[in-house]
């Protein structure tokens, strides 16, 4: 069944209650809130990136054209062309609001170029040297308003302009890292921005990024424990009520003998060594169709039951997956 928000049976399964978050593939999320319908990093067809890469797990597209149009805010983390799509870019509204790291000037021409009016870059504060900075204090967080949601750039140590992204309303907090490189500092800056407020989901980076040892030596390098450490560290220090892998949802078609050296974890081995280092973090609800929103029953892909404490019926965040 097609996610698009499209009423049925005079309810707006989407835009009722909760904020709900539509793992759609890839980097491609899907945000929406009781008046917003936000997308980060919309890729909207596959193949993509050239035809290099495709969805893994695959996702049916039904009507991509209607699912933009009905969008009224993109958010683009950097300028990589998976998570930058101009194809999937030219099927939405040109008066639509795009937000993107400032200094991102591939993405700027382009949009310029495609006409679109309502384009905004926003600063992270972060340093785009490569060293990140050394005080939770160095970093100043750009906010945006957008009808009940609250739209704020988060800082990453890439030697190009990045952004992760953290969207709240009334009740709920999320937070998309995408591919940002993230340590210490900036998880300490993201805690001390969120002050009193908790953390109610999180999509993780959870992918170890190995490609530049696999472009000296593609089938000698050992698996990168130490990058794949700092990865959990970082969902330790944000404490996140609950988490869900984020980006790396694809795969090379053309060479796919390649596709387990370069994807190392897959997404349930993240999530159980997730729980064994912070058991207080679990998976969200999860619905696998819109319509079961209010008949939530279960909390991973693979059945695992939450613990008492997390009530299903009263968590602000619930994550649809796509079918």
């Amino acid at each position: 069944m097609a996610m698009d928000g499209r009423q049925r049976n005079g309810e707006d399964y989407l835009h009722g209650g909760p904020m709900k978050i539509l793992k759609w593939g890839h980097a491609s999320l899907l945000a929406c809130t009781r008046n917003v319908t936000c997308f980060m990093d919309p890729v909207l067809v596959d193949p993509f990136e050239g035809g290099a890469n495709t969805f893994e797990p695959p996702v049916r597209i039904r009507d991509p054209g209607e699912l933009a149009r009905r969008c009224d805010l993109v958010i683009l983390s950097h300028e990589h062309f998976d998570h930058f799509s101009i194809p999937s870019l030219a099927l939405f509204d040109r008066s639509c609001t795009v937000l993107y790291p400032a200094g991102a000037a591939l993405i700027e021409t382009a949009l310029r170029r495609m006409a679109f009016v309502n384009a905004t870059p926003l600063q992270t504060g972060a340093s785009t040297d490569g060293t990140g900075a050394e005080q939770a204090g160095d970093f100043e967080f750009e906010a945006a308003e957008f009808g009940d949601l609250l739209v704020m750039p988060t800082p990453s140590r890439a030697p190009f302009p990045e952004l992760g992204i953290m969207l709240q309303t009334e009740d709920a907090t999320f937070l998309n890292l995408v591919d940002c490189h993230v340590g210490e500092a900036e998880a300490n800056g993201i805690r001390t921005r969120l002050g009193d407020r908790r953390l109610d989901l999180l999509a993780a980076t959870y992918q170890p990024i190995v490609e530049y040892a696999l472009a000296i030596d593609a089938l000698g390098t050992s698996f990168p424990y130490e990058a794949y450490g700092a990865l959990l560290a970082n969902v330790e220090r944000l404490a996140p009520r609950a988490v869900i892998p984020g980006s790396c949802g694809f795969a090379f078609p053309n060479a796919s003998w390649l596709n387990h050296r370069h994807f190392p974890v897959t997404e349930k081995q993240f999530l159980r060594d997730v729980q064994a280092l912070a058991p207080q973090t679990w998976p969200p609800p999860v619905a696998r169709h819109a319509r079961d929103l209010a008949l939530v029953a279960r909390a991973t892909r693979d059945g695992a039951l939450p613990p008492p404490s997390l009530d299903l019926r009263r968590h602000p965040v619930v994550v649809l997956l796509h079918a």
